[in-house]
């Protein structure tokens, strides 16, 4: 459970670091940084007094079910490519409070335009330099790149719209992420991956508590919609389906669920579908 204190040294580390990115974009200006740091630390202390008092701890019970998928069962050393703002500070925020995974890197991939923020990626840890340029560059993830990390340490990506068609030729459902493939990746193992993928499902509704509260469905719908675009992109129809299905159980209106629905079921089963009209290039 994500105690307030642990929301604090989290906003402690924001403002941090956006004083660091004031204070070089703004070099000519140094005291600025400081001032605008102090009004929105006022704000944040502002906004922390009269949501204390609103909110339940309760209401991040839930969230904490993700956090084993999320950031505590991952391998040694993993780098986890993220797009999810709440992902993003759900594992800054298990982190701040545990304390168990500095191992694992994750990598805010909207956050990435922040000034210096890949360059202290890549003076920490010099091979994510390729990937994160061409991140940089480019606007999307490199596969040569996603590649080439994978063969050193294990990668994964956040399936999102964001990610293309031709990336998820080599992911593969693992935790709450997908895993970028390895060339010594065989048809057991990825087969091996779609099964653990479906009884970890099956064991976070489990433990999540009923009813199922706002944030969490939210969040539930989500991760099986984008799921589904996987799952389409690679041909396993079935699964697409039933992930749709378990999307609109909890919103039957999902208008993105019920087009990915129709768009399945109007396709050939075990064949591919074109799944650019659902992500943003």
């Amino acid at each position: 459970m994500l105690s307030y204190a642990a929301l604090a040294i989290l906003a402690v580390f924001a403002i941090g670091v956006l004083l660091s990115a004031l204070a070089e974009a703004l070099p000519n200006r140094p005291r600025l940084a400081p001032v605008l740091g102090a009004i929105l630390a006022l704000m944040a202390s502002s906004q922390f007094v009269r949501s204390s008092g609103a909110s339940s701890l309760a209401d991040f019970v839930d969230t904490d079910v993700f956090d084993d998928g999320l950031r505590r069962s991952l391998p040694p050393r993993s780098v986890v490519l993220v797009h999810n703002p709440q992902t993003i500070f759900r594992f800054w925020g298990g982190e701040a409070e545990e304390n168990n995974r500095p191992d694992v890197t994750m990598i805010p991939l909207p956050l990435l335009t922040y000034p210096s923020l890949v360059d202290r990626f890549v003076t920490d840890e010099p091979e994510l330099t390729p990937l994160l340029r061409s991140y940089v560059l480019d606007g999307t993830l490199s596969v040569p790149e996603l590649q080439s990390l994978a063969a050193l340490r294990p990668v994964y990506v956040e399936m999102d719209v964001r990610v293309t068609q031709d990336m998820m030729d080599l992911l593969v459902p693992e935790q709450l992420y997908h895993r970028v493939l390895t060339a010594n990746t065989t048809d057991t193992d990825e087969a091996r991956a779609m099964h653990t993928h479906a009884t970890l499902w099956g064991d976070l509704y489990q433990r999540i508590g009923r009813p199922i509260e706002n944030h969490t469905r939210t969040q539930l719908i989500w991760r099986h919609y984008t799921d589904s675009l996987y799952f389409a992109a690679v041909g396993d129809t079935n699964a697409a389906l039933r992930t749709v299905a378990a999307g609109l159980v909890l919103n039957p209106h999902a208008r993105e669920l019920q087009m990915m629905q129709e768009a399945l079921k109007a396709a050939t089963p075990g064949e591919p579908i074109d799944v650019t009209p659902f992500t943003i290039r």
